[in-house]
């Protein structure tokens, strides 16, 4: 006895299924990685242009640090956090109030190139970071940010950007 059954249907919507998921899995990573560099972004320090004049100007005025090219204002250690889909270090340069903003904008932007299974890399390339760190950083310095961030986006909810797609 042979039995028969017609299972296209079973097929498409198992295809379908499988779109879906694959669709809504790429939009969490890219989700998760673009409101990581959002975090980031918030938890840096704007900086303080009056207060650390001398620095600020050094970027114009130093022969070290003039190579970078970066303008002599605050908010560029926030706006410097981007997404890589290829690890590459590169600047990025924001400034001001709005650097959160645009970088976050930037980031959500540059992860729709992603394709599932990809690395994404969340990064600040600024070149500031060791003496914010050694000589300017406030209480804790510019790390303590970093690692409260690593551990503020541990607790985003990964399944928000599963079920409700961007």
């Amino acid at each position: 006895m042979k039995i028969k059954a017609d299972t296209t249907a079973l097929e498409m919507s198992l295809m379908k299924a499988a779109g879906t998921i694959a669709l809504r899995l790429k939009q969490m990573v890219q989700g998760f990685a673009y409101e990581f560099v959002l975090k980031a972004s918030n938890q840096t320090p704007i900086g303080d242009d009056e207060l650390y004049a001398d620095l600020y100007n050094k970027r114009v005025t130093d022969q070290n640090w003039q190579s970078y090219g970066l303008e002599p204002q605050a908010g560029f250690a926030k706006g410097s956090w981007r997404l890589s889909l290829t690890g590459t270090n590169k600047l990025q340069e924001y400034y001001g109030d709005g650097s959160t903003n645009m970088a976050y904008e930037k980031a959500k932007d540059d992860s729709k190139a992603y394709n599932l299974g990809q690395r994404i890399y969340v990064m600040n390339s600024g070149p500031y970071i060791t003496i914010l760190e050694n000589k300017y950083g406030s209480e804790g310095g510019i790390m303590q940010f970093t690692i409260d961030n690593v551990l503020a986006a541990h607790k985003i909810d990964l399944k928000r950007y599963y079920s409700n797609p961007l």
